[in-house]
Parts: structure tokens; sequence; C-alpha cells
């Protein structure tokens, strides 16, 4: 019977190690554990975009502070019927 022992947790980006030692003779060997990655949140706008200000949308890991921001481009106006694709419903 093997009893495990983490060395070292394996976090978002770094990799970890894991003892296995006989619970009988005491034999043991060591386990490298990969690297487990991000696992990011999914994009969400953080601020709208509008005619005059880019926008701004984020994406965040929940296990680790890591997060990716990218901005959202300025909005053109066109119209349609006499009404901009920018006005409120």
């Amino acid at each position: 019977v093997m009893v495990d022992d983490y060395l070292f947790e394996a976090t978002c980006t770094e990799p970890g190690e894991k003892r296995r030692t006989c619970k009988y003779c005491s034999y043991s060997e060591i386990e490298d554990l990969p690297a487990l990655g991000h696992s990011m949140s999914g994009w969400e706008t953080v601020r709208r975009a509008t005619c005059k200000i880019r926008g701004i949308k984020e994406n965040y890991c929940l296990e680790c502070d890591y997060y990716e921001s990218e901005e959202i481009p300025v909005i053109r106006h066109s119209f349609l019927n006499g009404k901009s694709n920018l006005a409120k419903p």
C-alpha cells in the first residue's frame, strides 16, 4: 500500500512533486506533477465601448491572481431608418 505525500503542490504555472512511500517497507519514489495551467473565468466586459471611448474586457484565473485585459474598439456610428446603432432602446 502506497501513501502519497505532496512535497510541492502543483500550481497554475509551477510543477509540483509527490512522494509515494510504501506503508510496509518505506520504499519511496518521487513523481513529478505538471503545472495545472490557468482556469480562466471567461471574458467579462468591464467597460462598454462607446463612440467616444474604448471599452475593456478582462479574463481572470479562478485559482491565482493572473488576468488578461483587452481593449474593445470604439464603436462607429451607423444609421438605419434615421436611427443610430448607439441609440438607447
